[in-house]
């Protein structure tokens, strides 16, 4: 087996040979050169990116300023940041703006802070109107040495939806996360949704909680305790996640969140930097063969039928788009299908419960005598049965979740072969489309079941009031306080059960989706890209022809085999 510099060196490689291949072709390939050279500066300088992301306004730039130890970035109480803003590390401070223009560099820390205001900000430079293409930020922060990007992300979920693609686009070129969320407000929907979006695109998360200042102790021990409950069913109690509590105002727990980045990526950067690039690779290669063998046949074809072809092809993807629109509302309905069972299954279990312990217990208590051993017998019976019961509807919820996958696999997958399909129909290639995602299962994990249940009704024995009631008030009080506490022991465990089976189920679809759909997506675009190509280039070619179509089917072959490589 290859040494990880052997693996490293190999990629430069093949990505160089592949840059000479598709220069030789005469056709220029934007996205797919640019992919190449970012990759190729990665394994060359070890570059790890970390993208700082989030809903808006939860102080994701104050974060930043606070690793950096200088408030350079703009912050404000409206949703701000509107163009990622990449932070290298240099000796001098520096910023380079690229827009349509030209590059504008700036070096005096005071203009540094008034330009990007003027160009990272959506106040400064709503929906990008002077054309930013990129920004990038040189300061010299121990943070960022040994080749650490850090990245600022406009935040999702504002009224801006041009910011929230933004965001999203950032995502692919990123290695770990900071994923920064607040106590002020809740975890949204759209920041769940969100999250496990990028999961699967960033191997290493860091869940950072800001703003710690604003809450008592007692109540950030409670958000902290909800973030980790949701994190450990995202990540199946995996340890890829790391939690903090900052404040980028007093800069409380800020050092041990740098600390953690810096040792994490001294120990993991080569494992991080072979994972990430063998599957960027992979993809490079496969838009390039697809890009590639798309032109060569299209060259093949009279003008007029390559024009007739892509108008038909142009009809065909609205319809294919359409059907795939359609999945989500099929997906909708079936996932509707097991939480109805999963509610319907709870309620006979509550009614279980009743019929079985609790009814005959209080029954026998209101003729007998109220003691601790046949109380904490029926805590006992709720607590097994409970968990005999969850596991019995994880097996069943895990069989219908994997069921529907199953059925779903054929939707999900139709628009990419449709659009296979079509490739062949009209242009005569047989494009690449990537392998099922390995793993979508049910994500197993136990679940909290209440045994050590402190019941209310035992306050009773030190109330002075309690003691001087005659014997018939005091049962009556009593019982009434063991019902309400029977109650509450179901309540809790019914409620656990729910939730966490239904963030399960929400988790595994998410990612599902989110893998057809990228698939999709990147396909559709490298199909058009290249019949515009062609489209536009044909004519030139009137009278070579021939010869264009031998180059070009010379270089599908290298590329082919260069990609044995990877």
């Amino acid at each position: 087996m290859p040494s990880t510099e052997n693996k490293i060196s190999n990629y430069i490689d093949v990505l160089t040979q592949l840059k000479k291949i598709l220069n030789k072709s005469g056709w220029t390939f934007d996205l797919i050169e640019r992919k190449i050279q970012e990759n190729i500066i990665k394994l060359q300088s070890e570059q790890i990116v970390v993208s700082v992301i989030g809903q808006f306004k939860r102080g994701k730039s104050s974060v930043i300023n606070a690793l950096l130890s200088e408030e350079i970035l703009p912050i404000s109480v409206l949703p701000l940041t509107a163009i990622p803003v990449f932070i290298y590390y240099g000796e001098q401070i520096e910023i380079q703006i690229k827009t349509k223009d030209g590059v504008l560099v700036f070096k005096n820390i005071d203009e540094i802070k008034k330009v990007l205001f003027e160009f990272a900000t959506e106040k400064g430079n709503p929906e990008n109107k002077k054309g930013v293409d990129e920004i990038k930020l040189f300061y010299p922060s121990e943070l960022l040495e040994n080749n650490i990007v850090l990245v600022d992300t406009p935040g999702v979920g504002s009224i801006y939806a041009h910011n929230t693609k933004t965001a999203e686009d950032v995502i692919p070129k990123s290695d770990i996360g900071v994923f920064v969320v607040s106590p002020d407000s809740p975890f949204s929907e759209v920041e769940m949704n969100y999250f496990k979006k990028v999961l699967p695109k960033i191997k290493t998360s860091f869940f950072v909680i800001n703003k710690a200042d604003t809450v008592i102790e007692s109540d950030l021990e409670e958000v902290k305790k909800f973030y980790f409950n949701i994190l450990d069913k995202i990540f199946n109690g995996g340890t890829k996640n790391y939690v903090f509590t900052v404040s980028s105002k007093t800069k409380a727990g800020i050092k041990e969140l740098k600390e953690a980045i810096k040792s994490y990526i001294a120990v993991k950067k080569t494992e991080i930097l072979i994972d990430v690039s063998t599957e960027r690779i992979k993809e490079i290669f496969n838009l390039s063969k697809n890009e590639i063998g798309l032109i060569l046949n299209s060259l093949k074809m009279p003008l007029k039928k390559l024009e007739e072809n892509i108008g038909l092809f142009n009809d065909c993807l609205s319809d294919v788009e359409s059907k795939a629109d359609m999945i989500n509302g099929n997906i909708l309905i079936r996932k509707n299908k097991i939480t109805e069972y999963l509610e319907d299954e709870l309620s006979e279990l509550d009614k279980e419960i009743h019929s079985n312990f609790i009814n005959d217990f209080l029954s026998g208590a209101e003729k007998g005598i109220i003691d601790e051993e046949n109380i904490n017998k029926v805590i006992n019976d709720i607590s097994n049965i409970f968990e005999s019961r969850q596991r019995e509807i994880e097996k069943e919820v895990e069989k219908r979740v994997v069921s529907v996958l199953f059925e779903l696999k054929e939707d999900f997958e139709a628009p990419l072969k449709e659009l296979k399909q079509k490739t062949i129909e009209f242009f005569n290639i047989d494009i690449e489309i990537p392998q099922e995602a390995t793993e979508f299962k049910f994500l197993k994990r136990p679940y909290f079941v209440d045994k050590n249940f402190s019941f209310s009704y035992k306050l009773l024995k030190d109330n002075l009031f309690f003691k001087i009631l005659p014997g018939v008030f005091k049962k009556k009080i009593v019982l009434s306080y063991l019902e309400n506490d029977f109650e509450d022991i179901i309540l809790r465990n019914s409620n656990n059960i729910k939730w966490e089976t239904i963030q399960s189920i929400q988790d595994t679809f998410i990612k599902y989706e989110a893998y057809y759909y990228d698939k999709y997506e990147n396909i559709k675009e490298s199909i058009l890209d290249s019949l515009d190509k062609v489209k536009k280039s044909i004519v030139d070619f009137k009278e070579t022809k021939e010869i264009k179509v031998r180059e070009t089917d010379i270089i599908y072959n290298e590329i082919i085999d260069l990609s044995k490589r990877i």
